[in-house]
């Protein structure tokens, strides 16, 4: 009969079999010798399982799958659990909620993670530099790190410290500044340390794209002037869209249908600047094609382009039409919510619009505003028509002097 792969919810549930093994087995589990140590124990129990399949199992050998739902079920039994299923549903908690924070690993220990948070909050940045510099992304969910760092940062009234520390280390600037990128930036804390923090460090067009782009849209959606002349660089016709992170990408071509829009010859030149943003959208895995895709919408809602290029650029009706068919009913970020709103809000998408409209399904901390003005507005366009007129006043207060006024365009044509 054959032998089927187990798909494990993590490898910290084979940790924690692991540790349940040395625990009944008495033994520490280090190396191959250890596995035929235990193999001699599980025979002498009745359990016949070799070194080299428990060497496989938790890393010690190399291979090139993963452990078989045998081999775990064996082992579950003989840790006196009907099978690998029930040890699993009986120990998530444990390592779920573990103090050591077994998603993040760091070089300092297992509770370097509760040592780093008491470090922030006493402003102890000595220590804090020291345990972040040991984080160790390879073992770690580097987006729970990207969460914890925000938390953390939201949490301090004095953030200056903090936020100069991780501006001068490499593992800051990759999880914070342009990781957690603070997209509701309450009283412009982020903004001002993109200026003050960030940018003095960092030299790579990348990075220089981000910040310089993140902080000139912000201005050009509250209706400030900016300076053209210091975003010269957003038309190099050397930047590879190849060699930049997809977020760069749709911050960019944001930036060049803002440029756009005083220039002569509007419409031919955004198509020119959509006909190469979408075969770059069609490389990008599907959970990164709306938040490449929003801010360029976006920028074409605010500057008037949107429905007459959805009317008439089939290819971005095409792109728009397959994030929505690999979608289904995911709605994972912002990006998401954004085009939920453009296809429900615009006749010739509406076709496409699903119902009822989805919330979003995971954490948008960072950005929670943009959260709540989507699935306000998208709410609104359902709304009986006094709820809808209380919700319209209340999005304008709302979004007022904010990157997320757009939408009222929107809103006010389906009135």
């Amino acid at each position: 009969m054959a032998r089927h792969y187990t798909v494990l919810p993590n490898d910290l549930v084979l940790q924690e079999l692991k540790r349940h093994l040395e625990k009944r087995a008495g033994i520490q589990l280090n190396s191959f010798s250890d596995c035929k140590r235990l193999s001699e124990v599980l025979d002498q129990a009745g359990t016949a399982i070799s070194a080299l399949t428990l060497s496989r199992c938790f890393g010690f050998s190399k291979s090139e799958h993963r452990p078989f739902v045998s081999t775990l079920n064996l082992l579950s039994v003989y840790l006196g659990f009907r099978s690998f299923n029930h040890f699993t549903s009986e120990n998530n908690d444990r390592v779920r909620w573990s103090l050591t924070h077994p998603d993040l690993k760091f070089e300092q220990g297992d509770f370097a993670y509760t040592a780093l948070e008491l470090a922030i909050q006493t402003e102890d940045w000595a220590t804090t530099r020291l345990i972040l510099e040991s984080f160790d992304p390879n073992l770690s969910n580097t987006t729970e790190f990207v969460w914890f760092l925000g938390t953390q940062m939201r949490s301090l009234k004095k953030k200056d410290g903090f936020l100069a520390l991780l501006a001068d280390t490499e593992i800051g600037r990759k999880y914070f500044y342009e990781g957690f990128v603070d997209e509701d930036d309450p009283d412009n804390y982020y903004s001002d340390a993109l200026r003050k923090f960030y940018a003095p460090k960092v030299n790579v067009i990348g990075d220089q794209i981000f910040y310089n782009t993140y902080l000139s849209s912000k201005q050009l959606y509250c209706g400030k002037k900016v300076d053209w002349k210091s975003l010269q660089f957003i038309n190099d016709s050397s930047l590879d869209f190849n060699e930049l992170h997809y977020h760069q990408v749709s911050r960019l071509i944001e930036m060049r249908i803002f440029q756009e829009f005083v220039g002569l010859n509007r419409r031919s030149k955004m198509e020119q600047i959509l006909n190469e943003l979408l075969p770059r959208l069609a490389r990008e895995p599907w959970q990164n094609r709306s938040a490449t895709l929003s801010r360029a919408l976006k920028a074409l809602v605010f500057t008037g382009h949107f429905d007459y290029f959805v009317k008439h650029h089939q290819a971005l009706h095409n792109s728009l039409q397959g994030i929505i068919q690999d979608a289904g009913n995911r709605r994972y970020n912002v990006g998401d919510l954004v085009l939920q709103f453009l296809i429900h809000s615009s006749k010739p998408l509406q076709q496409y619009a699903e119902q009822p409209p989805m919330k979003v399904q995971l954490r948008t901390f960072n950005e929670d505003k943009a959260r709540l003005t989507l699935e306000s507005a998208t709410a609104a366009l359902y709304c009986k028509p006094e709820l809808r007129k209380v919700m319209v006043k209340n999005l304008e207060k709302f979004t007022a002097n904010s990157e997320n006024s757009w939408v009222l365009q929107l809103l006010s044509k389906n009135r």
